[in-house]
């Protein structure tokens, strides 16, 4: 059976959010004109980050590797690697051509014709996968952004405007990444809790303190507020804003944890594996968007505080590393109000709802195109793996790998379980949900068709697995 995502395997561009498309039976779409659409292209491509070398995204559009095959195959009737993609501009062009003119049609049909709605919608679509959604924080300026290009005079100026898009990839506190790179043939080694206990620490206790109350960073760690909505609904499936982040600091203890265990294994890959190399590498990231910039000044000393405080956490929870964190403790069967809006989902209980996803497989031959023991389609797995493990895995290092697969499946559970909470209030209901999500991209088929018998078999194997770990 393919449990996962089937039918939407379309992962969008520019965010390290992955999302997902589901390409219903749709109304008859509003025609857009071809100059509509190029104009559109054109505003997306101005729009994009710089274009770096080995940032893992291909042509000035900036596209993820795992939806160029399917994409060009779809537009230009052969498929490309993304390879071919980056090299083709022609061809880029014309896919990004096709992609944008069908999103575009469907965006005036639902708007009823409202242009700069559509495009608005259009550009949130081409971000996060949702068409609705960017509002504010990164996002809302990024579809600002594309607004802008999109109605500049004469919708022809072909003058690139290279800065990026997003603060994400710009400054301090962000998610964009150092460019190093890894051979594809080595395995995958994932830094331990205890690492990345220890480096969110350092950077808490580093953390510059300023004598003026809103100083324009947040929490304790002293995060830029443009961050903040993509980190947290990346990590636990809400954007928050700067001032929830500030004031629940469980919250932000979480997402802080996130994004250093991508970034920890991504730089451990880089050093092959020196530990002290890696944490010098993350801090210098935290601090300047750019792990290799640190060599003098100001900068050089902030890593080399971050570094000692690292070493002296880390050796401080040797003695306790296998102590359950409070979250675990906590009662699986509690409900969660719907007011809570912040609370995280355990340990046990992601851990429970992986397992329950793959033994409701387990036992039948894995179907050719599917990988690994969650029977995951190829399509996700490049840009799962780069958000989760820090290291984008082809399809067959992530079936060979078992650890990276239970890593980066606990790792998506994790943010679609935070958000069902959220949504529901409900342990059971939100299980379901991820359930459903899982199988067909939509949550809130969790008690209709097929997905109904396939979320109450995902529910039963959850409660064992949760009966089983008290």
């Amino acid at each position: 059976m393919s449990f996962q995502l089937i039918g939407q395997a379309k992962h969008l561009l520019l965010s390290g959010l992955i999302t997902s498309i589901s390409f219903s039976a749709m109304p008859v779409q509003a025609q857009v004109s071809d100059a509509r659409v190029n104009a559109m292209v054109e505003a997306l491509r101005q729009a994009a980050p710089p274009n770096k070398a080995n940032d893992g995204m291909y042509s000035q559009w900036q596209v993820l590797p795992g939806i160029i095959p399917s994409w060009t195959k779809q537009c230009l009737g052969r498929e490309l690697t993304p390879a071919q993609f980056e090299s083709d501009a022609t061809a880029a062009r014309n896919t990004v051509a096709c992609i944008v003119g069908r999103e575009l049609s469907k965006q005036m049909t639902a708007t009823n014709n409202n242009e700069t709605a559509s495009v608005r919608n259009v550009a949130c679509w081409w971000m996060t996968g949702n068409a609705a959604g960017c509002s504010s924080g990164a996002t809302g300026t990024y579809v600002q952004r594309v607004v802008g290009f999109y109605q500049q005079p004469a919708r022809g100026n072909n003058t690139p405007n290279r800065q990026s898009a997003s603060p994400q990839r710009s400054s301090a506190n962000t998610q964009a990444s150092s460019a190093s790179t890894t051979t594809s043939s080595s395995p995958v080694v994932l830094v331990s809790d205890r690492q990345v206990t220890a480096m969110v620490e350092a950077l808490r206790l580093a953390a510059p303190r300023t004598a003026t109350p809103n100083d324009g960073l947040y929490s304790q760690w002293q995060v830029k507020p443009e961050i903040i909505p993509s980190w947290s609904k990346q990590c636990i499936g809400q954007e928050l804003t700067p001032a929830q982040f500030e004031t629940d600091s469980q919250a932000a203890q979480t997402v802080i944890s996130c994004i250093m265990r991508r970034e920890l294994n991504r730089q451990y890959s880089a050093t092959n594996q020196n530990e002290m190399a890696t944490v010098r590498q993350t801090a210098c990231w935290w601090m300047t968007g750019n792990a290799t910039a640190c060599n003098g000044g100001a900068t050089s000393a902030y890593v080399q505080r971050v570094l000692n405080l690292y070493q002296q956490q880390a050796q401080g929870n040797n003695s306790s590393e296998q102590q359950p964190s409070a979250s675990q403790r906590q009662p699986e069967n509690r409900q969660i109000s719907a007011s809570s809006s912040n609370t995280q989902v355990s340990d046990v209980q992601v851990n429970a709802v992986v397992e329950a996803l793959r033994l409701a497989v387990a036992g039948n031959p894995i179907p050719e195109g599917l990988y690994s023991q969650w029977q995951v389609t190829p399509g996700v797995i490049p840009s799962w793996t780069k958000q989760c493990i820090g290291r984008s895995l082809t399809p067959a290092e992530f079936s060979a790998d078992a650890r990276a697969a239970r890593n980066t499946v606990a790792c998506i559970v994790r943010r679609e379980l935070n958000r069902q909470f959220q949504a529901t209030g409900d342990a059971s209901l939100a299980v379901q949900r991820v359930a459903a999500w899982w199988l067909t991209g939509d949550a809130s088929q969790y008690d209709r068709d097929r997905a109904s018998e396939y979320s109450q078999k995902i529910l039963n194997l959850y409660q064992q697995q949760i009966a089983r770990a008290n």
